[in-house]
């Protein structure tokens, strides 16, 4: 019964129409919330292989004593996160093709913001990190000795929200004050959206150290705006009295990417793992696409948002099939640029060279 969302990628997309969400609230309203599988019929369509993993995994590997254990750190606050990556742990494919390597087991921990999943890769607790692309860049310009091995997702929305009768364009947060985690994805969407449209007086402040604390002071009206992710405003959204006046979707340029690094050490210990890693991670997308309806309740059981949710936000089509594409790297590079020229990086690097090929 909410078949017409599904023509949109993401929720910012159809609730920057105030009919729309009008229509959705009814909808919602009059049907609650479906927590049922989807109907629809699972693709088997087969995903092409990357470059960096075309050697197959049941090749003889070089690397037969590889660490017992391999620890992926990724930021969320749930024992899974939405993707190829926690989909074939979960299911053991990445287990049973990094074995041959001498893997035994592998580790999935949660951070719930980039800095700490950055800590941990620097202590040493996390061979492999994935998250947004802000976090390990900061982490590399600081000194970090790792090494980028993929852009899983290259189209990370970022939005500005606001109350019904607050700011109603870009252009009349001209005064106003938005409230941002500093040197996060919404934070470079933000920038760059202003700087685009030419908007002058914004004052920009950081509230705690996440959006949620931002979002509350949104509710109690200490702010104008927030800036923010699908994800993390959907419920808000759904509940009436917010809009969304703009977000990356209309800016390709201002999309963020999601970024897989490993850390040096691991490497020097397995020099296989990219190959390995990238080739498990095809696998798991293959079965991921051949049980859709599967992983969409997997998402939904581990997130806390029902199926119809699930779907908005985390759509397959949004996970990269190869490691690697033209796109993510330009986008990647984009974010660095944007934390170096606004002095959140500690220095600067040469992308390509951080890039493990």
């Amino acid at each position: 019964m909410l078949t017409f969302i599904h023509s949109h990628r993401r929720l910012s997309r159809f609730l920057l129409q105030a009919g729309a969400f009008a229509l959705l609230a009814l909808v919602l309203q009059a049907c609650g919330s479906n927590n049922g599988n989807s109907a629809a019929s699972p693709s088997a369509s087969a995903v092409a292989p990357s470059p960096s993993a075309s050697e197959p995994a049941s090749a003889a590997p070089a690397t037969t004593n590889a660490p017992e254990e391999l620890n992926f750190g990724f930021v969320g606050s749930t024992p899974y996160t939405a993707g190829a990556e926690s989909w074939g742990i979960y299911k053991g494919i990445f287990q049973e093709e990094l074995a041959p390597y001498g893997v035994k087991k592998v580790n999935i921990i949660p951070f719930k913001v980039g800095p700490d999943l950055n800590e941990a890769v620097l202590s040493g607790r996390v061979d492999i990190g994935f998250s947004g692309d802000a976090p390990p860049i900061l982490n590399r310009a600081a000194g970090a000795k790792t090494h980028l091995i993929g852009l899983p997702i290259v189209s990370s929305n970022s939005l500005i929200i606001v109350k019904d009768d607050g700011p109603q364009t870009v252009a009349e947060l001209a005064g106003k004050t938005v409230a941002v985690v500093k040197g996060s994805i919404m934070h470079r969407y933000l920038v760059g959206v202003l700087k685009e449209q030419n908007v002058q007086g914004v004052k920009q402040i950081s509230i705690g150290s996440n959006t949620a604390d931002s979002l509350a002071a949104l509710a109690k009206g200490d702010v104008d705006a927030v800036a923010a992710t699908d994800a993390l405003v959907y419920k808000l959204l759904k509940g009436g009295g917010y809009k969304v006046i703009d977000n990356a979707y209309d800016h390709p340029d201002l999309l963020a990417t999601n970024a897989t690094i490993v850390t040096d050490s691991y490497l020097e210990k397995f020099p296989e793992i990219a190959q390995a890693w990238n080739a498990a991670r095809e696998k798991s997308l293959e079965d991921l696409k051949a049980h859709q309806d599967e992983y969409y309740q997997f998402l939904s059981d581990n997130l806390g948002q029902d199926i119809e949710a699930i779907k908005v936000l985390y759509p397959i089509d949004d996970i990269s099939p190869t490691n690697f594409t033209d796109e993510g790297i330009a986008r990647i590079t984009g974010t660095k640029t944007f934390l170096v020229e606004e002095k959140l990086a500690a220095q600067d690097f040469d992308i390509n060279e951080w890039i493990l090929k």
